[in-house]
């Protein structure tokens, strides 16, 4: 599967017939043009979905990271997936595509221990409550966007072993639950799980639609390290990500998902569906040396 941030007719045309399932999306520029104006969806749809019988698209993500980069339309999120969705559904593509909008895991406002995981105060009854019974009522899923080295860079308190799931890593205990925690990762989903519970929302899936490790740069807003490059976690106050570090995290993610042990502490029944950002490196990208 392959999720792209556009719906590039040159790219749906290339994966026609080759069995990848494709994710596309409705830019942030247009959500309230989709919230506001039900035939706008529809042309969408029929443009950018219905267009491409013989690719396999099997979801529409609205915006992404709606909350961070467009806060301006937090209010109209959910009516416009409401709307691509009962275009999908005019179109006879309501079961094979399904609507969702990725968030950052920083939606959350409390996030440790994982029991007391709760959606931000702005977000969580205006927003999130009327999205996720969206989701439960179409059969869709909550999708987030992780980055557990993200988080470590910036708390330095967390032990690099835990952020990037290695096995020698010391457990945490949530001291409401008693339940441990291996990683970094299974706490973070927790805790999204557990906010989902709390407004309600118990039969609603994860999929983790942005995942990685940076190989490169440095955290928003530090100086560049000092001697050629701090390690990620070697303590003084100043980490950076390193090549080492991101192939630690990446293999151990992969080989999670793989052997089948894809289950947290508090959904051990759970399936893991990972999105890895992403195809390329972003080394060449041009701008600041932010991770």
């Amino acid at each position: 599967m392959v999720r792209i941030y556009d719906a590039d007719p040159d790219m749906l045309n290339a994966l026609a017939g080759t069995g990848i399932k494709v994710m596309v999306m409705l830019p942030n520029e247009d959500v309230a043009t989709a919230a506001a104006d039900k035939s706008y969806a529809l042309r969408w749809v029929r443009s950018n979905v219905a267009a491409y019988p013989h690719t396999q698209i099997n979801g529409v993500t609205v915006g992404n990271e709606v909350f961070d980069m467009r806060p301006d339309l937090s209010p109209v999120l959910v009516q416009a997936m409401t709307n691509v969705q009962d275009a999908l559904a005019q179109q006879g593509l309501a079961d094979a595509v399904k609507v969702s909008t990725p968030i950052a895991f920083d939606a959350l406002q409390v996030s440790w221990p994982p029991s007391s995981g709760r959606f931000k105060y702005d977000i969580a009854q205006q927003v999130m409550r009327p999205m996720l019974a969206f989701l439960q009522r179409t059969g869709s899923y909550l999708s987030v966007n992780l980055y557990p080295c993200l988080t470590y860079m910036n708390q330095p308190d967390i032990a690099r072993d835990y952020a990037l799931g290695n096995a020698n890593a010391a457990a945490a205990t949530d001291p409401k639950t008693g339940l441990r925690y291996n990683n970094l990762l299974d706490a973070q989903l927790d805790a999204t799980y557990f906010a989902m519970e709390a407004l309600g929302s118990l039969g609603v899936s994860l999929k983790q639609t942005e995942h990685g490790c940076a190989s490169g740069g440095r955290p928003k807003g530090k100086p560049p390290p000092r001697g050629g490059g701090r390690r990620l976690g070697d303590g003084d106050g100043a980490a950076a990500p390193s090549k080492e570090n991101a192939q630690a995290y990446m293999n151990n993610l992969m080989n999670r998902v793989l052997s089948g042990r894809t289950g947290t502490p508090h959904r051990p029944d759970a399936d893991m569906d990972v999105y890895i950002f992403e195809l390329f490196n972003e080394n060449g990208k041009g701008g600041p040396d932010d991770c």
